[in-house]
Protein backbone atom coordinates (compact mmCIF):
# COMPACT_ATOMS: atom_id res chain seq x y z
CA UNK A 1 0.00 0.00 0.00
CA UNK A 2 1.19 3.22 -0.79
CA UNK A 3 2.27 5.72 2.28
CA UNK A 4 -0.23 7.89 1.30
CA UNK A 5 -3.14 6.04 1.58
CA UNK A 6 -1.63 5.21 5.44
CA UNK A 7 -0.21 8.23 6.90
CA UNK A 8 -3.09 11.44 7.15
CA UNK A 9 -0.17 14.03 6.94
CA UNK A 10 1.35 13.00 3.77
CA UNK A 11 -2.49 11.96 2.17
CA UNK A 12 -3.49 16.01 3.04
CA UNK A 13 -0.23 16.88 0.86
CA UNK A 14 -1.08 14.37 -1.74
CA UNK A 15 -4.61 15.88 -1.65
CA UNK A 16 -3.42 19.60 -2.15
CA UNK A 17 -0.75 18.17 -4.95
CA UNK A 18 -3.42 17.02 -6.69
CA UNK A 19 -6.36 19.92 -6.72
CA UNK A 20 -3.24 21.65 -8.44
CA UNK A 21 -2.85 19.23 -11.16
CA UNK A 22 -6.32 19.15 -11.73
CA UNK A 23 -8.42 17.30 -14.06
CA UNK A 24 -10.57 13.78 -14.49
CA UNK A 25 -7.47 11.59 -13.33
CA UNK A 26 -6.66 13.94 -10.60
CA UNK A 27 -9.90 13.85 -9.53
CA UNK A 28 -10.02 9.89 -9.81
CA UNK A 29 -7.42 9.89 -7.10
CA UNK A 30 -8.75 12.52 -4.97
CA UNK A 31 -11.66 10.48 -4.61
CA UNK A 32 -9.54 7.08 -4.55
CA UNK A 33 -8.00 8.84 -1.25
CA UNK A 34 -11.45 9.78 -0.47
CA UNK A 35 -12.74 6.42 -0.03
CA UNK A 36 -9.61 5.63 2.15
CA UNK A 37 -10.66 8.20 4.54
CA UNK A 38 -14.06 9.58 4.53
CA UNK A 39 -12.92 11.93 7.74
CA UNK A 40 -11.17 14.04 5.33
CA UNK A 41 -14.37 15.83 3.59
CA UNK A 42 -13.42 19.41 3.81
CA UNK A 43 -10.21 18.81 2.58
CA UNK A 44 -11.37 16.87 0.04
CA UNK A 45 -14.33 19.27 -1.19
CA UNK A 46 -11.98 22.07 -1.37
CA UNK A 47 -9.61 20.43 -3.40
CA UNK A 48 -12.44 19.50 -5.95
CA UNK A 49 -13.11 22.85 -5.98
CA UNK A 50 -9.86 23.54 -6.94
CA UNK A 51 -9.04 20.52 -9.30
CA UNK A 52 -11.84 21.66 -11.88
CA UNK A 53 -12.35 18.98 -14.81
CA UNK A 54 -15.75 17.25 -16.23
CA UNK A 55 -16.39 15.00 -13.65
CA UNK A 56 -15.45 16.75 -10.60
CA UNK A 57 -18.96 18.50 -10.39
CA UNK A 58 -20.69 14.99 -9.92
CA UNK A 59 -17.97 13.96 -7.10
CA UNK A 60 -18.73 17.07 -5.23
CA UNK A 61 -22.61 16.14 -5.15
CA UNK A 62 -22.43 12.97 -4.27
CA UNK A 63 -19.96 14.32 -0.89
CA UNK A 64 -23.33 16.69 -0.60
CA UNK A 65 -26.02 14.38 -0.68
CA UNK A 66 -23.99 11.82 1.67
CA UNK A 67 -23.19 14.16 4.51
CA UNK A 68 -25.41 17.10 6.29
CA UNK A 69 -22.45 18.91 7.47
CA UNK A 70 -20.63 19.39 4.39
CA UNK A 71 -23.43 21.33 2.58
CA UNK A 72 -21.53 24.53 2.89
CA UNK A 73 -18.36 23.66 1.52
CA UNK A 74 -20.06 21.65 -1.31
CA UNK A 75 -21.66 24.58 -2.33
CA UNK A 76 -18.74 26.72 -1.82
CA UNK A 77 -16.57 23.92 -4.04
CA UNK A 78 -19.27 24.20 -6.78
CA UNK A 79 -18.90 27.78 -6.70
CA UNK A 80 -15.32 27.16 -7.49
CA UNK A 81 -15.40 24.73 -9.85
CA UNK A 82 -17.57 27.18 -12.10
CA UNK A 83 -19.08 26.69 -15.58
CA UNK A 84 -22.55 25.44 -16.98
CA UNK A 85 -22.73 22.27 -15.25
CA UNK A 86 -21.91 23.26 -11.65
CA UNK A 87 -24.56 26.16 -11.91
CA UNK A 88 -26.95 24.12 -13.07
CA UNK A 89 -26.03 21.39 -10.24
CA UNK A 90 -26.96 24.50 -7.83
CA UNK A 91 -29.73 25.51 -9.07
CA UNK A 92 -30.96 21.24 -9.15
CA UNK A 93 -29.43 21.83 -4.91
CA UNK A 94 -31.26 24.95 -4.33
CA UNK A 95 -34.77 23.46 -5.55
CA UNK A 96 -34.85 20.92 -3.45
CA UNK A 97 -33.35 22.29 -0.28
CA UNK A 98 -33.76 25.85 -0.23
CA UNK A 99 -32.69 26.36 3.67
CA UNK A 100 -30.01 28.32 2.93
CA UNK A 101 -30.60 30.66 0.48
CA UNK A 102 -27.81 33.47 0.71
CA UNK A 103 -25.42 30.13 0.60
CA UNK A 104 -26.63 29.18 -2.57
CA UNK A 105 -26.74 32.67 -4.21
CA UNK A 106 -23.41 33.35 -3.41
CA UNK A 107 -22.15 29.52 -4.57
CA UNK A 108 -24.03 30.56 -8.06
CA UNK A 109 -22.33 34.50 -8.15
CA UNK A 110 -18.64 32.39 -7.94
CA UNK A 111 -19.61 30.41 -10.62
CA UNK A 112 -20.67 32.49 -12.44
CA UNK A 113 -17.64 34.42 -12.51
CA UNK A 114 -15.32 31.45 -12.33
CA UNK A 115 -13.98 30.79 -15.76
CA UNK A 116 -12.76 27.15 -16.47
CA UNK A 117 -11.57 25.73 -19.93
Amino acid sequence: MQIYKTDPSCRRHVLSALGEIGGDEAVKEIMALYEVDTSNKKQVLETLGNAGGDQVVQEIIKIYKTNESYKRQALTALGQVGGAEAVKEIIVLYKQDTSDKRLVLEALDQAGRTQRT
